[in-house]
């Protein structure tokens, strides 16, 4: 959702709420496409704390379906993330590293989603486990030892000692 905020800048102290929820049903980014399994409507706040400065306040409520990194079962995450962000919209105080940051501020309107999409990729854990002793799956035949054990051989020996090996192997 796109909210003019051309309007709000009129008085100082103006107040607007605006009711939306975040419209994707995928988180895409460089780590993958994942589900979001529920979202709650949000109440955006906004207020004009004056010199074209506008106080950006909202609950974000979001739970996302991210795979097991061992194990690759699905882990549901919950986000309950606060946002509160003062936007300036002075146009005479735009240089390159803020427009980065505030990308999801275009021509004096705020892009909800994009100011949502910025707080969930920030927020997205480093590791997603299923379980803190997950096992993972097996690097031969793929199964998952959570559930399972399999009849690999799972022993890695030194490559540096393959000469030594070769001394005592009988044929």
């Amino acid at each position: 959702m796109i909210i003019d905020l051309t309007e709000l800048l009129s008085n100082e102290g103006k107040k607007r709420e605006v009711h939306t929820e975040y419209s994707d049903d995928y988180f895409v980014s460089a780590y993958g496409k994942y589900l979001i399994t529920d979202k709650e409507s949000m109440t955006v706040q906004l207020t004009n704390i004056g010199n074209k400065t506008i106080l950006v306040e909202t609950d974000i409520v979001i739970k996302m379906n991210i795979p097991c990194d061992r194990c690759l079962s699905d882990v549901i995450h919950s986000f309950n993330i606060k946002v509160s962000k003062e936007v300036n919209l002075n146009d005479t105080n735009t240089n390159d590293e803020d427009s980065e940051e505030m990308s999801y501020l275009v021509d004096g309107k705020l892009d909800v989603d994009k100011l949502v999409y910025e707080e969930l990729l920030v927020n997205l854990p480093a590791k997603s486990l299923c379980n803190v002793d997950c096992k993972g799956l097996c690097k031969k035949c793929g199964k998952n030892l959570n559930f399972d054990n399999c009849d690999c051989d799972t022993v890695v020996l030194d490559p540096r000692m393959a000469k030594i090996r070769d001394i005592f192997r009988t044929e």
